[in-house]
């Protein structure tokens, strides 16, 4: 939800947030401080790992796509479009909108908070925003107050779409699902599952109906990679965890949830120091059609309309769509060189893309201990990806990141990990 300066101020004087956050707001920015709109952005690690090979396919460094270019990493597409199963795929809308030239942004005052990492989801769309610090997952709610999901947990992420709130979290006991009553109150289940050891981040959606999917990875401390398994979810109660065992090398799952047509899930498979991106649809947690789709590409962000954003090896971004129901990707657009970690979120011709960039490709080439010099970037699309128009949330002040994203019809609202805690901005749209 978009929130005008003015009473964002008078929010954050009565909001009272718990557990000694302090919450601030920013007025909006002036347009002389947003970026211009349709420019080129100079251009962002491995969710697995902090530096990665260079395995992907070299694409024109220069070269600005037009939307619906293909990049020469992506496999062919067949140019089956169906937007009739998935209408937000629309390329075009009958209303003229703009972006907001300038953020209303707020802060999360807490040592140490941190947020998902970009292929899962940490924003709601009503703007509420997922993270943890000292130890307990919190929500951020729009008005500036906080509530505690989980007293002890780790690794949360939102479980987007349904009827309610949910949130998936690693707690002491293995994976946990807190859901959030009328009443705000909310309700873990234990699901009664733990990894080998690694910090597994899972991706979770649901429909209207409260039915969809939840993934994560069986992964390790020493080996980042593993098994993919899933959690059917029906009417937000979630069933038994089915392991996909054919493929030993998959991190980084996102999932898709429709009410239309079976749920999507995309992952990154690492091998001998290559990435390739698969996709697969899923039915009760059991998983079909698997197939590698993106090739030399690392840790989707999957989003409704079957938009992909990702980077190759050599530090730059896309968005990858596809229009013949997820058997072939194509690269719609180049985001940044310098560039890693897009997460992309989608609602009706809505396009919105946030990623990460660095003065040069070999600081992005090792995002640790570049921290200080990564730069959050956003790029919209309003109209189904004809055209786009950049922002830059932050300005050109480095830190920022990871980061997570949420839109709606009326605004594009963006999280992300700050030095000193959790920094947020929505644009509203006119």
């Amino acid at each position: 939800m978009h929130i005008p300066g003015l009473l964002s101020a008078l929010l954050a004087a009565c909001a009272t947030p718990d557990d000694g956050d302090s919450v601030s707001f920013d007025v909006p920015t002036s347009p002389g401080d947003a970026a211009p709109d349709d420019r080129g952005l100079p251009g962002g690690h491995s969710q697995a790992d902090e530096a990665e090979s260079t395995g992907g396919r070299t694409p024109d460094p220069g070269a600005e796509p037009g939307p619906w270019a293909e990049g020469a990493h992506a496999t062919a597409d067949t140019g089956f479009d169906d937007a009739a199963v998935f209408p937000v795929e629309a390329r075009s809308s009958s209303r003229t909108s703009s972006l907001d030239a300038g953020p209303t942004r707020w802060t999360v005052t807490a040592s140490g908070a941190t947020i998902a990492l970009t292929n899962a989801a940490a924003v709601f769309p009503d703007g509420s925003v997922l993270y943890m610090a000292g130890g307990k997952v919190k929500l951020r709610r729009p008005s500036g107050t906080t509530e505690t999901v989980a007293n002890s947990g780790s690794n949360g992420v939102a479980i987007t779409g349904g009827p309610q709130f949910g949130v998936a979290y690693q707690s002491p006991s293995g994976f946990s699902v807190a859901w959030r009553g009328t009443n705000g109150t909310w309700t873990s289940t234990s699901l009664g599952y733990t990894t080998g050891g690694g910090s597994a981040t899972p991706a979770g959606c649901v429909d209207s109906s409260g039915n969809g999917t939840l993934a994560l990875v069986n992964s390790t401390l020493s080996d980042p990679e593993g098994k993919l398994v899933l959690f059917p979810i029906t009417g937000g109660v979630v069933g038994r965890a089915v392991t996909y065992t054919g493929d030993d090398e998959a991190t980084s799952p996102s999932v898709v949830c429709s009410d239309t047509v079976a749920d999507e899930v995309v992952w990154r498979h690492q091998l001998s120091g290559t990435a390739d991106i698969w996709h697969a649809t899923v039915d009760a947690g059991r998983i079909t059609g698997a197939a590698m789709v993106l090739e030399g590409a690392y840790d989707p962000s999957y989003a409704p309309g079957r938009w992909v954003g990702y980077h190759v090896g050599d530090s730059q971004t896309y968005l990858a769509r596809s229009t013949n129901q997820g058997a072939s990707f194509a690269a719609a657009r180049h985001l940044a060189a310098n560039s890693k970690f897009v997460t992309v979120r989608t609602s009706g011709p809505v396009i919105a893309a946030l990623y990460s960039t660095w003065p040069t490709t070999a600081q992005a080439n090792n995002p640790t201990a570049n921290q200080s010099t990564r730069v959050s970037r956003l790029q919209v699309s309003l109209d189904g990806g004809v055209s786009w128009t950049s922002r830059d949330p932050f300005g050109s002040a480095g830190g920022y990141g990871p980061c997570s994203l949420s839109v709606s019809a009326s605004a594009v609202t963006g999280a992300c990990r700050a030095s000193d805690g959790i920094a947020g901005f929505s644009y509203g749209i006119r």
